[in-house]
Parts: C-alpha cells; structure tokens; sequence
C-alpha cells in the first residue's frame, strides 16, 4: 500500500516506512501493547493503540493511549469512539485503572473525543529540535 503522511500529503520514505513497519510488529507481539483495528470491506480504515504501563513511584498500572488514526474519508462516522471504548475497556480488563493519552495541540478532533470520555488536560510537554 502506500502511506502518506496526514498534514504534507507526501510519501513516506522507505526507511520511514520499514520503522513505522517495525514498531507496529513490535507492538503486536509485546504482551503490554494493545493494538485494535478498524477494517471494511478487508481494508484497514483506522487503528488505535497503547500499552500498560506501571506508575514510576506507586508502580500502579496504567493505560497509555498512544494512537488513534481514522482514514480521512471515514472521520466522524464514530470509528474514533467505537475504538477508543473498546482500547480502554481492554486496558481496564489488563488491570488499568487511570488513563492517559497525549494529542498534539493542533488536534483539535482528538482533544474533543478525549474530553468526551472524560479525560482532561493535566500537563505540557514542551519541545526544542536542535
């Protein structure tokens, strides 16, 4: 297939795509890595993925929401939110109870669904490219 970046609308170099490839496969057989994946018609039209992780100094478990992507074509149909409720349900089952996901400021639609299930902004990340 081929891949685009969602904001640039260009193809993805080989050495991009062989790392998107590898994490992905990394991330489907870690035991701590939850990956679901919306599919129609045998074609993949949106995934969300994450892990639990475990409190640095309670060492309680919690759910990481790393991702979620919806193809352009199928956003505001509630495929966003059908994954997101199954992704945490999931975390909750693997003995999560707190959550946490990071958005980018720009993505406005994420920060709107997140807020919808309950979460709330809780700290910044700042970032500096040397």
């Amino acid at each position: 297939g081929q891949y685009y970046k969602e904001k640039e609308k260009k193809k993805w170099n080989k050495k991009t795509l062989n790392s998107v490839k590898k994490a992905l496969r990394r991330r489907l057989i870690s035991k701590k890595e939850i990956v679901l994946v919306a599919e129609k018609e045998g074609h993949i039209i949106g995934y969300a993925g994450g892990s639990i992780e475990k409190e640095y100094y309670s060492r309680k478990k919690f759910g990481s929401i790393d991702d979620i992507f919806i193809k352009k074509e199928f956003r505001r149909s509630s495929i966003g939110k059908k994954l997101l409720s199954k992704l945490i349900k999931e975390m909750f089952r693997r003995g999560a109870r707190k959550f946490n996901a990071s958005v980018a400021v720009r993505n406005k639609a994420s920060r709107k669904l997140l807020t919808k299930f309950g979460f709330y902004e809780h700290s910044f990340v700042y970032i500096k490219h040397i």
